[in-house]
């Protein structure tokens, strides 16, 4: 399982190379040339000394460079005494210094842009998926999917970049110290292999433990969402403790997760650091009494391998936060794969390709059956809508009205039967572009935590206004319709009043009729409002229903409502009856 687990990363690397590849080539060679230098460094230390005359004793290979480098420095014409010796050693660790700090400079650009990058790409995915498949999602899953998942897999590629780097480091120290004894190298070798095969087990039970990791950050996730969303009727109901409860819960079962990974890092920690001391015994040992290694080579294999064994238990340790981060990179890639799955068809989604609506709606033989494969919801529906005129879906709870609302609005698809706009059908290739010519105000407003000002601008393009002060007017004249603008010339900012979070500061009437100036700006072909006026009181309500008798014969108004003071002045009615 924990090498199918590293396996699964292979497409994370993949992607990168392919999204920066110049950047991914820039680091390794940074890495390899920071890796040989740091080699040479090492190797070089004790040749460089036997070169100014300090005995170390023996002959080899470094008594060999040591000749080469005298031979350099006679040609050159350099004298060659200790403090020259150390100030090249000094001049080699800082450049090692140097490419560890580009490498390291280029790996967080690499990372940071393949973050940003994956983000925006699930973000668009997420915002052109159909909405059957949102609506049947927790919302917070998308939240972590954004944040935190994606860092996650940020976190991931440079586990990747490090592991890379460690395992080309390791790689140009063997080989420097194979040139120094081929044997000892080898007997190393088969040490650390043995030493990875005892941690190995442990690598199982960490990918047990992403899964586990994965689940409950879901949970939590989820919770802190919901309580954090439903946070006033919680109060309101006394019952903080309650769910205080139900977080603290889930708290603690990640609690135990975080736990039970750092003792498997501990673990690993601790079995690396005996091994660490068992093979420089056998390497200290084999070298004096079996292989009779002269003192200058002895000097430097030791040096060599004092570096090279944390770099084997970073390896290892990278290793392991792979196997327990796979889960996550292989649950955002299943959610990435069912956004795409359920993508809707993009193009360009100017208003000019939406049907011309200059005549009528037409809904013939209209059906929709939920993903869930409960009974249909709508079947079999037939009406027209004339332009300019008022139409009310009236008919019980639960009945589908809202669905046939959203089946006009574009927002979801018919599983039978049509829509079309003046002969024109609405499908995959124009529903994006239908659903900016229809406004939807709900019976939920949302409103960001934001300026009015702010709040209503976003749903048109101010490009189309000639100066600031053209959209100023055109700001109070849809507040006028709606009813609003006498509110907000009572409040001390006006338009530059913030609302609070969701409009908090305002009240539910005031919400709704500044949902409806909003829907108003945007210039709609069609206005759809359901339930808008359910939760109002009588004056409110009377607000809404007068603002909409101003818009009658002036734009398609479909209203979806209970009460007959809001559809009093309807006169053609669509009667959805009862389900058999």
């Amino acid at each position: 399982m924990s090498i199918k687990s590293l396996v699964s990363l292979k497409p994370l690397l993949v992607k990168c190379v392919k999204f920066a590849p110049l950047k991914v080539l820039t680091a390794l060679i940074l890495m390899l040339l920071s890796s040989v230098a740091s080699g040479v460094g090492i190797l070089l230390i004790v040749p460089l000394l036997g070169a100014v005359g300090v005995d170390m004793g023996g002959t080899g290979v470094s008594s060999g460079v040591a000749q080469s480098i005298n031979s350099v420095a006679t040609n050159l014409g350099l004298e060659l005494d200790l403090q020259s010796v150390l100030v090249v050693y000094l001049l080699l660790m800082i450049v090692v210094a140097s490419l560890s700090f580009a490498s390291t400079v280029v790996s967080a650009s690499l990372r940071q842009s393949f973050v940003m990058q994956l983000r925006n790409e699930l973000s668009r995915a997420l915002f052109y998926t159909q909405w059957k498949y949102l609506n049947r999602e927790h919302m917070s899953d998308f939240l972590r999917l954004l944040t935190s998942q994606v860092q996650s897999v940020g976190a991931s590629l440079q586990l990747l970049l490090n592991l890379t780097s460690s395992v080309i480091l390791v790689l140009v120290y063997v080989g420097f110290a194979s040139l120094l004894s081929a044997k000892l190298t080898v007997i190393a070798l088969l040490c650390a292999f043995a030493l990875a095969l005892l941690l190995w087990p442990i690598n199982r039970r960490i990918h047990a433990s992403g899964r586990v990791g994965l689940n409950a950050n879901r949970n939590i996730h989820r919770s802190i969402f919901d309580n954090i969303g439903s946070l006033k009727i919680i109060k309101s109901f006394a019952a903080e403790e309650r769910y205080l409860s139900r977080m603290e819960s889930t708290s603690a079962e990640l609690e135990q997760q975080q736990i039970r990974m750092a003792k498997f890092n501990a673990l690993t920690r601790w079995v690396n650091m005996v091994g660490a001391a068992i093979i420089f015994t056998v390497l200290f040992y084999s070298a004096i009494q079996r292989f009779e290694l002269p003192i200058a080579n002895l000097l430097a294999m030791l040096f060599i391998f004092s570096r090279l064994m944390p770099q084997v238990s970073s390896i290892q340790s990278t290793i392991q936060n792979l196997i327990h981060q796979a889960p996550t990179y292989q649950d955002l890639m299943a959610r990435s794969a069912d956004l795409k799955q359920w993508s809707e068809a993009c193009g360009s989604i100017g208003q000019s390709d939406a049907p011309q609506f200059q005549e009528s709606i037409k809904l013939e033989n209209l059906g929709y059956q939920y993903m869930d494969s409960r009974g249909a919801v709508l079947d079999a529906i037939n009406a027209t809508f004339k332009r300019n005129q008022t139409v009310a879906i009236v008919g019980p709870s639960g009945i589908g009205k809202s669905t046939l609302a959203d089946l006009i609005s574009g927002l979801l698809e018919p599983s039978s039967g049509q829509i079309s706009v003046d002969g024109c059908a609405i499908d995959n290739g124009n529903r994006l572009a239908w659903r900016s010519r229809v406004a939807y105000v709900t019976q939920e407003v949302f409103l960001f935590h934001a300026s009015i000002r702010e709040n209503l601008i976003w749903v048109c393009d101010q490009s189309e206004y000639e100066s600031n002060a053209t959209l100023e007017r055109e700001l109070w004249r849809v507040l006028e319709l709606a009813a609003a603008s006498e509110f907000i010339k009572m409040l001390p900012q006006g338009l530059d009043t913030v609302i609070g979070d969701r409009g908090v500061k305002l009240s539910g009437g005031e919400r709704q009729r500044l949902a409806l100036a909003r829907a108003l700006l945007s210039k709609p072909d069609v206005l759809i409002l359901d339930e808008a006026t359910s939760a109002l009181d009588n004056e409110n309500e009377l607000k809404i229903r007068n603002a909409l008798v101003k818009l009658d014969g002036e734009l398609t108004i479909i209203i979806i409502a209970h009460n007959e003071t809001t559809i009093e002045h309807v006169t053609q009615r669509i009667v959805l009856g009862r389900r058999k």
